[in-house]
């Protein structure tokens, strides 16, 4: 069985589902990890201070999260909202309003998205912005009769 879950960010997978993933993955299905906002520079812990080089930092630890559980990674190298939106820090929670560019990204990531057996989106905590848009792409996909 093929199993596709696309997470936000890089972390997601990480602090949400690891322990589901892992036994997806000991029962022999193959799981593939797609992360969909990996353009960042959001790395408060990391001494790099520029765009490409924290993206670069990023999809490092993720990859290294994926192939140490036996996940297959694929970025999907979509821009995280804080530079979407030109917010800072907190913003990307408070605003609670989906826009006309999110709309344009949910339409934009439903149209790449690859067939499965099961299609995984899970929901994230923090009401942050990237997450809200992967639960409309996640609940439009299911109603278009795939299994989500």
């Amino acid at each position: 069985m093929k199993i596709t879950i696309y997470a936000a960010h890089s972390d997601d997978l990480a602090y949400s589902i690891p322990l589901m993933i892992d036994s997806l993955v000991h029962k022999g299905y193959k799981v593939t990890a797609k992360h969909v906002f990996c353009i960042s520079d959001y790395a408060p812990n990391s001494r790099e201070s520029k765009l490409q080089e924290i993206t670069s930092v990023r999809k490092i630890e993720a990859r290294k999260f994926c192939d140490a559980m036996g996940v297959l990674f694929q970025p999907m190298d979509y821009t995280d909202a804080c530079l979407r939106r030109d917010y800072a820090g907190k913003g990307v929670c408070h605003d609670k309003t989906l826009g006309r560019i999110d709309k344009q990204l949910i339409k934009r990531i439903l149209e790449t998205i690859s067939p499965a057996d099961l299609t995984m989106f899970p929901l994230a905590i923090g009401d942050h912005v990237d997450h809200r848009i992967l639960k409309e792409v996640g609940t439009e996909y299911a109603t278009t009769g795939h299994v989500a």
